[in-house]
């Protein structure tokens, strides 16, 4: 789970236009800056509607439809002529294509377009109209006033649209702004809950075993009891101490995980690389879960020799004792984890891999592509053993280390059948290490 503001997502509706950014100014003369200009101009003024197949989607494409549109709006003025010849309106459906290619994509097109349904009219429809020719002053005349109209059109129902859709781009980015500081919200709050119940349980078990303890030495001290009865209490207060030094332990790792991930955050992390050898790190981890989980059966296959890299050995065997916990507390109390180290040889060069298996409820495709986010606790998925579940930090933590060492995190699971987290570390050439 991760509390960050999760990055808006884009508008359901776009601008759209041919070309948001402006372009440089023409460095040409004469008649190649006036074309440059003129195609410039268009395309700042040309919708790209979204609804458009991708090979539409071009200032081009946009012309040529508004050409194609008025030639139509010709043929169905003529078809009216012909159903109807003292149809006095003949350049009223010109004028409404115009204001609908001006409102689908934009200025450029529909002035276009009323260009050529004025070239339409004078030659195709005026001739058929009764008295006209399409050579009178009158029609001229007629054809300048209708240019002028689609122009004033053209560009009023244009600029409408760009308003009304840089309205709607506003609202939208508003909407998603919104959306995303309410989850943020709600993530902030699970992620408080979450953490208070986690930090307060150590220190809950912690108090509960030292009043224990006190209680056992007041005990002690009050009675006169034979001597074997008196180490018997106080191998009860050495547990409950164990106990105590466990809690403790716990509540500092909560509080170290959230330290990293503040320092991670801030780009603050530090790493002491030196050369280290791999395998004593991951023996030294298996055997430390050993002795905190004596009833586990954890195993280790690994070279005999030393893999030497170099590395911070301490963030390192951080990572290996993470994956280690999670595959004990997720695997069934009676359930062993696998632990294994290898060395693979490749053209781009040698790596040590790392992967530690456990038997526990695995993972969906879905789950994995999340389990490495920051705050992230798999929903759905139980601790099995063990106390605490975390704050959901020690994987995003493990994969920043590894990939500040140049390796790669992994995640091999499928549900029902275990899980198999892994990293691979970058081995130095032979000679490269002093």
């Amino acid at each position: 789970m991760n509390p960050e503001a999760p990055t808006p997502s884009a508008p359901a509706e776009t601008l759209d236009y041919a070309s948001s950014e402006r372009s440089p100014e023409p460095t040409s003369t004469g008649v190649a800056a006036l074309w440059e200009r003129v195609w410039r101009w268009t395309q700042a003024n040309t919708f790209l509607p979204a609804w458009l197949p991708e090979p539409l989607r071009h200032p081009v494409a946009a012309l040529a439809l508004a050409v194609v549109l008025e030639v139509g709006a010709s043929l169905v003025t003529l078809l009216l002529l012909a159903a109807v010849p003292n149809f006095a309106f003949v350049g009223i459906i010109h004028l409404l294509v115009v204001a609908l290619i001006a409102l689908t994509w934009g200025a450029a097109p529909s002035l276009l377009a009323a260009a050529v349904g004025a070239i339409s009219l004078e030659v195709l429809v005026l001739p058929q109209t009764p008295g006209g020719d399409g050579t009178q002053p009158a029609d001229f005349v007629g054809t300048i006033v209708f240019l002028v109209i689609c122009g004033i059109i053209g560009v009023i129902a244009s600029s409408t649209e760009r308003a009304r859709r840089h309205a709607v781009d506003a609202y939208a980015s508003a909407q998603a702004r919104v959306l995303a500081l309410r989850e943020t919200n709600t993530r902030t709050d699970e992620f408080l809950s979450i953490a208070s119940h986690e930090l307060r349980s150590p220190l809950t078990s912690l108090k509960a075993a030292l009043q224990l303890g006190k209680r056992r030495l007041r005990r002690i001290g009050e009675q006169e009891q034979p001597i074997a009865d008196l180490l018997s209490q106080l191998e009860v207060v050495q547990g409950l101490l164990s106990t105590a030094e466990q809690q403790v332990d716990r509540q500092d790792r909560l509080v170290g995980d959230l330290l990293d991930v503040s320092r991670i955050r801030a780009g603050k992390l530090e790493y002491h690389l030196v050369p280290c050898d791999l395998a004593a790190i991951v023996s030294d981890a298996v055997d430390e879960q050993r002795l905190s989980w004596s009833d586990r059966v954890i195993t280790l296959d690994a070279p005999t020799g030393a893999v030497t890299i170099t590395g911070d050995a301490h963030r390192i065997g951080q990572v290996v004792t993470n994956y280690l916990t999670n595959a004990l507390k997720y695997s069934p109390p009676g359930a062993s984890v696998a632990v294994t180290l290898a060395v693979e040889r490749g053209q781009s060069g040698d790596q040590a891999r790392v992967a530690v298996r456990d038997q526990g409820p695995g993972l969906t495709t879905e789950q994995m592509a999340h389990v490495w986010d920051r705050f992230h606790r798999v929903p759905g998925v139980r601790q099995q053993s063990g106390s605490g579940a975390g704050l959901g930090l020690g994987l995003h933590i493990s994969r920043t280390i590894i990939e500040h060492h140049g390796g790669a995190v992994g995640v091999e699971s499928a549900p029902k059948q275990g899980s198999t987290f892994w990293f691979t570390f970058p081995l130095p050439e032979p000679g490269a290490v002093s």
